[in-house]
């Protein structure tokens, strides 16, 4: 089973025709050789494997980290993905730079996941805080460095941050200008709405044998089965991600998040006290896990 893939990679665009149960991991450093990207512990554990990934919801782009060990390549069709090679174009990056200067990577293989990660909590925020931004690194693990000196290294980006990006521009265009991310970033939007327009972006398969929703699971335990099926990813259907209240009733759509869940201000309305409840459960599954579970 091969399945037409049209995605943006970077800066560059990508066509290919793959079984769409490929981790998006595998395709990353084998079919693509973006070797930034670590294979670790192949679980969503470590986080060494941690892409942006940006998608087109309501004519703007919205990024989040994802673990690319667990995430299929079916579901990328017509979105963004950056790896950390993606973040710098001839020099280090600000947040680069800053890890360098707080000696918050030693052997440097869980750098990136680290990197990616920060990069993600500043796209995704336009309003900072400082424990915050350390809590979005849940879910990387460092094993050599001590993570001491890599929560100095957030805090410090988040202070720079702070005091360093205009409040009078738009957001995006800040964080380039802060020499956070490089200015391709600026094109993207249009580049994905042409996507949209050009190519039939549909991962519908009626005559699958199985039915995948999430699967992170499925993504530890069974993988090689997968690839020796044909499989239907519903995540990438037009399913409703909303939260919404009607008729006095809140009502979830089937691909609403872990994350959109905790972080609706609707939820946190009714439940204002849940997500510091659920503030070990955030931890063990961590956040770039969270965005993507349903």
């Amino acid at each position: 089973m091969k399945t037409k893939i049209n995605f943006i990679c970077n800066d560059s665009e990508i066509e290919t025709s793959i079984h769409p149960g490929t981790t998006l991991l595998d395709f990353i450093r084998k079919q693509l050789h973006l070797t930034g990207t670590k294979e670790g512990c192949r679980e969503g554990d470590c986080g060494a494997c941690t892409v942006l990934i940006g998608e087109l919801i309501e004519n703007s782009v919205r990024y989040h980290s994802a673990n690319s060990c667990l995430f299929p390549v079916g579901d990328i069709n017509g979105k963004h993905v950056v790896t950390i090679e993606g973040l710098n174009s001839n020099e280090l990056n600000t947040i680069q730079k800053i890890f360098l200067e707080e000696g918050a990577s030693q052997c440097g293989f869980c750098t990136p996941g680290f990197i990616i990660s920060l990069t993600a909590y500043l796209l995704s925020n336009s309003k900072y805080d400082s424990a915050e931004a350390v809590e979005s690194l849940s879910g990387n693990i460092c094993r050599c460095t001590g993570h001491s000196s890599i929560i100095n290294a957030a805090r410090s980006v988040l202070k720079y941050a702070i005091n360093n990006i205009a409040q009078n521009e738009v957001h995006i265009n800040k964080l380039i200008h802060a020499e956070i991310i490089p200015n391709y970033f600026l094109t993207i939007e249009d580049r994905l709405k042409k996507l949209r327009k050009s190519k039939f972006i549909e991962n519908k398969n009626n005559y699958a044998v199985v039915n995948i929703s999430g699967g992170t699971d499925l993504f530890v335990r069974k993988w090689d089965e997968i690839l020796n099926q044909d499989i239907n990813l519903l995540f990438s259907h037009n399913l409703p991600d909303h939260i919404s209240e009607e008729n006095g009733k809140v009502v979830i759509g089937a691909r609403a998040s872990i994350s959109d869940f905790i972080n609706s201000t609707l939820i946190q309305k009714y439940f204002p006290s849940l997500k510091s409840k659920l503030k070990l459960f955030w931890f063990i599954t961590n956040q770039k896990s969270c965005n993507y579970w349903w």
